[in-house]
């Protein structure tokens, strides 16, 4: 038990230290990485594929009450980790996560003109926990100071997974190109998790004696993590870990200018069978006397001491929470996210947009706001910048640029270009790079379904062309040659208006 404490507690100091999630690219419509946010979302292009290994690495890093900076101070030539400061940043509920992306293998091809089918295979890993400030204060502290004795623990829970997916995307234009809506049925490989139910804790503390007792209800299971067993195939192939998810969406164009999206991806879950252990208490009374923070978080600089006082703390946890141990297979749902936005066009190489996503999670929304303005400078160059609103922090300005010479497309996007130079300060920070391969982009295979109807209407306007009179049926007075003339003269403006209409095609 305390070995797997201990992977926990690295865990969580790893997150509080460094990281970095995704909103800027969902607009960006050059990428064929957009469908993962939107599967209805499709490439410019016939064919794409992404180089192994190389196409798409993301990074995501959050925390919802504090930056680094905020609770680690210089003093004299070291760092200090200031406890007092850690507690007055907290909320009454509280949550970090990061998560991980790489693609092992992705590509895709369109079915005609009204449709597109895409693959990948992607390695994942995702953290999410959430607690309250009651457990921060209480694992410094004990009870003093909390109202009538009692610290409250409801509702603190943590997620983490690695696992690999292998997607199939399919998306379809309807309702004359005006309507798109796709879909992404996922198979899921589970190799670690630790997943927790929504924890039911009261701590009281006897005024006379100063007694803690505690009261509710603690269940911790976990998959994968038998180091002694461990082998690098059973990361392959061979864990009976099986999940399947889905990812739904769709974008709906009003007019020529507004077009609205909307999107729901990673409903599903995992079943987990394979070198599972539980812990558990039901409800059972237990009492704690507290621990001192200094033995988890040490004021001085990280050294291979550390690791008996670290224990003395966790063996302290297993012995306090009196949790029982049992091996049963559980099941774990995927982090849901809803993603709602729309884009206006302002121009023809430029267009602005607004999304709201909401992260799901134990029952817990997490919301965030972006606003962002794309331009497509030429054929070959892309570029957008963002701002959000997310973890209750106002300065995460993004940005992100496209580079397409010939098949070659590179690309590189941020939600948080400050966070990069100053990462100590930043509550959010994520990053999505990669290289793709993208064949049979051209003058019609570039522009937007949108641009495509309107080119399809205005030919089919130039065909069907009501008949007139005749200039002799409508003036008898008017010569052959008056006639000729005025023939030859509608030829020149029809053929002047073509060309026209030529020149504005989008690059």
């Amino acid at each position: 038990m305390k070995r797997y404490l201990l992977l926990l507690a690295i865990s969580i100091s790893v997150i509080a230290a460094k990281g970095q999630q995704e909103f800027t690219s969902y607009f960006m419509d050059a990428l064929p990485q957009t469908g993962y946010a939107n599967p209805a979302k499709t490439f410019n292009g016939k064919f794409f594929i992404g180089l192994p290994a190389l196409s798409s690495t993301y990074l995501m890093y959050s925390n919802s009450s504090f930056a680094w900076s905020d609770v680690v101070k210089k003093r004299n030539d070291s760092l200090v980790f200031r406890v007092p400061d850690l507690i007055s940043n907290l909320s009454p509920s509280n949550y970090m996560s990061l998560a991980a992306q790489t693609d092992i293998l992705s590509f895709g091809f369109r079915i005609g003109d009204r449709s597109s089918l895409s693959f990948n295979v992607s390695e994942k890993a995702r953290f999410k926990f959430f607690y309250p400030k009651d457990f921060i204060q209480f694992i410094n502290q004990g009870n003093s100071g909390f109202d009538n004795n009692t610290a409250n623990f409801d509702n603190m829970a943590i997620n983490m997974s690695y696992y690999r997916e292998y997607g199939v995307a399919f998306n379809r234009s309807l309702l004359d190109d005006r309507l798109v809506v796709g879909a992404r049925l996922k198979y899921l490989y589970g190799m670690t998790n630790i997943d927790s139910k929504k924890s039911e804790i009261e701590v009281y503390t006897d005024p006379n004696t100063y007694e803690m007792r505690a009261s509710g209800s603690v269940r911790i299971n976990s998959s994968g993590f038998d180091m002694d067993s461990i082998e690098a195939q059973d990361f392959l192939i061979k864990k009976n870990n099986h999940g399947f998810g889905v990812d739904l969406g769709a974008t709906f164009q009003i007019n020529d200018k507004i077009e609205l999206n909307a999107s729901v991806v990673d409903l599903g879950f995992i079943q987990w069978n394979d070198d599972v252990k539980n812990y558990v208490n039901d409800g059972s009374t237990f009492e704690f006397k507290g621990i001192d923070i200094d033995d988890f978080i040490l004021k001085n600089n990280v050294d291979s001491s550390n690791n008996s006082s670290l224990e003395r703390v966790l063996d302290s946890l297993e012995e306090a929470f009196n949790l029982e141990e049992k091996n049963e297979a559980y099941r774990s749902n995927l982090i849901a996210q809803i993603y709602i936005g729309g884009t206006y066009q302002l121009s023809e190489k430029s267009k602005a947009g607004a999304l709201i996503q909401n992260e799901y999670f134990k029952g817990k929304l997490n919301p965030s706001l972006t606003l962002s303005y794309n331009h497509k400078f030429n054929r070959w160059f892309h570029a957008s910048a963002s701002y959000t609103v997310i973890n209750n922090s106002y300065n995460n300005v993004g940005g992100g640029i496209v580079l397409h010479p010939g098949p070659v497309q590179l690309y590189i996007v941020a939600d948080n270009i400050l966070g990069a130079f100053q990462p100590q300060n930043a509550r959010h920070m994520q990053v999505r790079a990669g290289i793709n391969l993208v064949f049979g982009k051209g003058k019609i295979n570039d522009v937007t379904r949108r641009e495509r109807r309107k080119l399809e209407e205005s030919k089919e306007q130039d065909q069907v062309v009501p008949k007139t009179p005749s200039s002799n049926e409508a003036n008898p007075s008017t010569t052959p040659d008056d006639t000729n003339q005025d023939e030859n003269k509608s030829t020149i403006e029809k053929t002047e208006i073509e060309k026209g209409s030529e020149e504005t095609v989008p690059e």
